[in-house]
This record gives structure tokens, C-alpha cells and sequence, in this order.
């Protein structure tokens, strides 16, 4: 039976006629559809058992199951916007997720990660106020984490991966709060939902059916506020940064900006841990970060440092 994508609520499975605003129902108790509009407008015909198929199916249920999950606030106001904690929430940050729709080297054959970003203030910008905690180790990644192997298995892809993880972990892992980068990329691929070469799950797995579905990069982020994966916007390149918190423990959440408070301020004052004391060769310079500390003590001794700054590293500027 053909029914018009206005019709009444009814239960479904949909798959799309070509471009008409038409779809065959095929009645299951797996989801719901709503009057909502066309939201599926431009998934592409498939025929059952195809991957396409599978995809547009998998879209459909996440869509049904959504309308109970977390309410996600409006993202528009949002853009390039400064991320504000909130009080007693030590990082905050944004998951950014590439559709894979973009040009150069943010084109691939199906959505990836790009890196969970602490939203903190540097010296050429300011993104938010998030601390930035140093790691206990500081060790570049030596191996490719499942969410950025290379697709085609290349050593030359392979090579380029390990390079953008370094980077990602120099550029953000610093500053995440996280133990070291294999707990950083152990919580990025989760959060991303792609623990290994073959699962697809969480907000990539409703990324890759929205793409199978024809849906631009604004259709996806409103699939992904239904699902109850909250956006905080979106950006260059055909990418969506999904805002996200985490407490004193360093583990990271996916969460509406509304819940951070709820879901990752810190219960308790953080107790002191003991870390690696700084090696000889580090020292203070005006201007540039010291060596990595979590306490004033690991500062002590070292040339020209004073004490540990709200930064994670050792610094010679003295409290005001």
C-alpha cells in the first residue's frame, strides 16, 4: 500500500520510491514513523537484503527509537560559539565527526572522526573554559586506533593516519585530562562508536545511514538531535561537532550542553597523584609552556618554573 509521507502515524518500515514523496509500508513492531515531513526524502531506492538496503533500515529504526532518548537543545545559536563548562564541570569540549561528503582530504568513502576537541583558550584563540590537564605520559600513539585505520590498508594511508592521530594528540590529547593517548583514543572511537573495522555503532552508525540516505550535512545533524546525539554546530568541510564533558576522572560523555552540570561536575575535590617528575633538560620560558605537571611540586626544581598553571604545565608567571 502507498501512502503520502503526511499521512497519519503508522507503523513501518520505509523504503523510498525514486524522488516521489511516497513510501511502501511494510508493517513491524521495530519502529514508528511521524508526521514530520519527508525526513527520508532522498533515500535511495534499494532492494531488500543490499547494504543499502540494511543502512536505510538501520536509519529508520535509530529514527523511531530517538523519541524517547535524550531531547537535544537547539544547535543554530551555537555556531562558532564560545563553550562554557559550567560550574564545578572541569573539560568540556566537542566530538567532530566528518560526513565524508567534503573536498581534499576531508572526502572518503564513508563518515569518520576527526578528534574530540577540549573547547579551552590558547594563545592565538579561545574556545571555551575548559581546563587543560596534562597526561601522565605524554608518549606519541605508536599504533592506528580503530576509528582512524586506513580504509584501504595502504602503508602509504596507513603512515598519513599514524601522522593525523600524532596530531590530533598533540593539538587536543594534551590538554583532555585523559591518563595517555592510548586512553584519549580509546574514548574517541567509543564515543564515535567504531571499536573495531566492522562496528558501526552510536553516532557514526547514524551518520553512514543518513549518507546512504542522501541527506546533506544540516539533514544529518538533525537526525543526529533526534537520535539524541546533541550537536553543538556544524562546520567547514562537512563536519559535526557533537558537544561532550567530562569530570575529574577524565572520562568523556557525550552530553547535551544543558547536562553537563548533571553528568560531569566533579563530586569532590581531586586528590593529589603522583607523576612523573619532569626531565632535567625542561625549563621555563617566558611566553612558551614549561614542562607537563599536575601539582606545584612537580614544578620544583625545574629552571625558571615557579609553579603549576590551570594549564597543565609548569610556568615561570607567579600568582597574582
Amino acid at each position: 500500500m502507498l501512502l503520502p509521507c503526511g499521512a497519519q502515524p503508522f507503523v513501518c518500515l520505509a523504503i523510498l520510491l525514486v524522488s516521489s514523496c511516497q513510501v511502501w509500508s511494510i508493517p513491524t513492531e521495530a519502529s514508528t514513523c511521524t508526521e514530520d515531513g519527508c525526513w527520508f526524502t532522498q533515500l535511495s531506492a534499494a532492494t531488500e537484503g543490499s547494504a543499502s538496503y540494511d543502512d536505510s533500515v538501520s536509519l529508520l529504526q535509530l529514527r523511531a527509537s530517538a523519541e524517547s532518548s535524550t531531547r537535544c537543545s537547539p544547535y543554530a545559536g551555537h555556531q562558532h560559539g564560545y563553550m562554557e563548562c559550567g560550574s564545578n564541570v572541569p573539560f568540556c569540549g566537542v566530538l567532530t565527526l566528518e560526513l565524508g561528503t567534503g573536498g581534499g582530504v576531508y572526502q572518503h568513502t564513508e563518515p569518520t572522526v576527526h578528534g574530540l576537541w577540549p573547547q579551552v583558550c590558547g594563545d592565538k584563540s579561545c574556545y571555551g573554559d575548559s581546563k587543560c590537564r596534562a597526561p601522565r605520559d605524554t608518549s606519541k600513539p605508536a599504533v592506528l586506533y580503530p576509528c582512524y585505520e586506513a580504509t584501504d590498508g595502504s602503508s602509504k594511508e596507513q603512515d598519513q593516519q599514524l601522522w593525523f592521530e600524532q596530531h590530533e594528540w598533540s593539538s587536543h590529547g594534551m590538554c583532555a585530562g585523559v591518563q595517555d593517548a592510548a586512553d584519549f583514543f580509546t574514548q574517541v572511537c567509543s564515543l564515535a562508536g567504531k571499536t573495531s573495522r566492522e562496528d558501526w555503532s552510536g553516532p557514526l552508525k547514524v551518520m553512514k545511514a543518513a549518507r546512504v540516505a542522501g541527506m546533506d550535512i544540516t539533514e544529518t545533524a538533525n537526525q543526529l538531535q533526534r537520535s539524541g546525539y546533541c550537536v553543538w554546530t556544524t562546520s567547514t568541510h562537512s563536519q559535526i561537532e557533537l558537544s561532550a564533558c567530562a569530570g575529574d576522572d577524565g572520562i568523556w560523555k557525550l552530553a547535551d550542553h544543558s547536562e553537563f552540570q548533571s553528568k560531569c561536575a566533579s563530586k569532590a575535590t581531586r586528590p593529589e597523584t603522583t607523576s612523573t617528575t619532569p626531565s632535567a633538560s625542561g625549563s621555563c620560558v617566558r611566553g612558551q609552556h614549561g614542562p607537563p605537571c599536575q601539582a606545584d611540586s612537580d614544578c620544583a626544581g625545574v629552571t625558571n618554573c615557579l609553579r603549576c598553571a590551570r594549564s597543565g604545565f609548569c610556568t615561570d608567571v607567579p600568582l597574582s
